[in-house]
């Protein structure tokens, strides 16, 4: 029998649609003999992380972007932050919250890679937004240091590259998430 024809035949021998039986795989045993599987048929997972992924970088969003206001160092520079870094920490957050949401409902699972991503990408913007300056009567000021020099072109000095290391990593847990939406952590499970 041709292998071409197999979808054809399985709808023959059961109620199956056309559409669904265009997403059967066909497996190979060990033994030679073959069985038919379907390509969508894992259970669907719960959404609760996908939706605290997009929770946490709203709240990540706000603390880098308007967490000075809590210490009294918000100055002219709050509203170019909120509508530069804060506006993309959410829409990243956002991206990879619906990557993560599609790996749910299709039932894959998501790669330990792309948690670690998020998190090293939240904790860098935890440090984000205790060293990003901001320009206050007084001066620049941060979070962590205030007005006081040697302290405060230290964390200038390390605001700059801890933004954009945070930024790469989430950029990074999106692409890792994308690929987890289309199965690419259970390719790597099922090689194993």
């Amino acid at each position: 029998m041709a292998q071409a024809d197999w979808p054809e035949r399985a709808m023959k021998r059961s109620s199956l649609t056309r559409h669904s039986a265009e997403r059967l795989t066909l497996q190979q045993l060990p033994e030679g003999r073959r069985f038919l599987r379907y390509g969508g048929g894992m259970q669907p997972r719960s959404i609760v992380p996908s939706v605290l992924v997009v929770l946490v970088g709203l709240l990540l969003a706000a603390w880098v972007a308007l967490g000075r206001l809590l210490f009294g160092v918000a100055g002219e520079l709050t509203q170019v932050y909120t509508f530069s870094i804060g506006l993309i920490i959410f829409l990243l957050h956002a991206f990879i919250t619906e990557a993560l949401l599609r790996a749910a409902q299709n039932g894959y699972r998501v790669r330990p890679a792309t948690i670690a991503m998020l998190i090293a990408s939240w904790a860098l913007g935890i440090l984000l937004g205790l060293v990003i300056p901001d320009v206050t009567p007084l001066g620049l000021q941060t979070i962590l240091t205030g007005p006081r020099e040697p302290g405060l072109s230290i964390a200038i000095g390390v605001a700059n590259p801890v933004g954009i290391v945070m930024l790469v990593t989430a950029i990074v847990a999106l692409v890792l998430a994308r690929g987890d939406a289309r199965g690419k952590a259970q390719a790597v499970a099922e090689e194993d």
